[in-house]
């Protein structure tokens, strides 16, 4: 009878040991989960002409993307980019810039496996850092929870 209640101890921890490493998986992703990129994007594309319409000098575009991976929203309450410099690393500095159209409103609310993209005039911000210094820029979004996330570090927008 021993090995009968040795088996079934056995059949228990081998299905408990998973079903509670799931509960972990699950518990850690019950709020938002906010990730974010930007990538170049040409201003137009061959079947459609909006941006263009909107900026007729406006070429290429960086888009900052904020994607909720989570299970509940998230409200972005701002978004830029934040500048740094190469020889100078103490040297940071945000940059808000103004709404473009087709961009998403701030403030914005973030539901679970959904997208804000947020669009900029790529020679615009490429001005300004020259005018200032910068060498380097990542995009980031802030939270209302006041979380600033930012893209990763290897994220090219220049």
């Amino acid at each position: 009878m021993a090995i009968v209640w040795d088996v079934l101890g056995a059949i228990g921890a081998a299905s408990g040991v998973p079903a509670l490493g799931w509960q972990v998986y699950t518990w850690r992703r019950s709020g938002p989960v906010v990730k974010v990129s930007v990538y170049d994007s040409p201003a137009s594309r061959p079947d459609e002409d909006f941006v263009l319409q909107v900026a007729p000098d406006v070429t290429r575009m960086l888009v900052v993307t904020a994607r909720n991976f989570g299970r509940s929203d998230a409200c972005i309450v701002g978004w830029g980019f934040w500048l740094g410099n190469n020889q100078d690393p103490d040297r940071e500095r945000a940059m808000w810039p103004h709404e473009f159209p087709l961009s998403s409103k701030v403030p914005f609310d973030l539901l679970p496996n959904r997208a804000a993209h947020f669009y900029y005039p790529k020679t615009s911000i490429a001005e300004r850092m020259s005018k200032m210094g910068y060498t380097t820029a990542r995009g980031y979004v802030g939270l209302a929870t006041g979380e600033v996330l930012k893209a990763p570090a290897d994220t090219p927008v220049l």
